[in-house]
């Protein structure tokens, strides 16, 4: 059993940047508008990218190729947290990219 839902613990113990800005979730495949720096998940924004192109907070064209090359530099801000398991008897800390895994485990 969990302490709280894996992803209200992420709410709460993660700053929000890096949070999806649409579904609130820490983001898998991360994109994000070069005006705001909001950061999306891919999937939460693919269907505005096919049909709008726009940023859902700001409403700034996104193209795809500079959200991908922003992703970058988030993926290496992502790359330095570390976040312990939300699972009660569970010690362990884990870097972001691996937390999901280790709790589907």
């Amino acid at each position: 059993p969990f302490n709280i839902n894996p992803e209200e613990y992420f709410r709460q113990k993660l700053d929000s940047k890096l949070l999806c800005y649409k579904c609130k979730k820490l983001f898998t495949e991360p994109i994000s508008c070069y005006k705001c720096e909001k950061i999306y998940c891919f999937n939460c924004l693919d269907w505005e990218l096919n049909v709008h192109c726009r940023c859902l907070y700001c409403f700034n064209i996104i193209f795809k190729e500079i959200a991908e090359k922003v992703s970058e530099d988030i993926m290496t801000e992502y790359d330095k947290h570390e976040l312990k398991c939300p699972y009660k008897k569970c010690k362990e800390v884990k870097k972001l990219r691996d937390i999901r895994d280790h709790i589907a485990d």
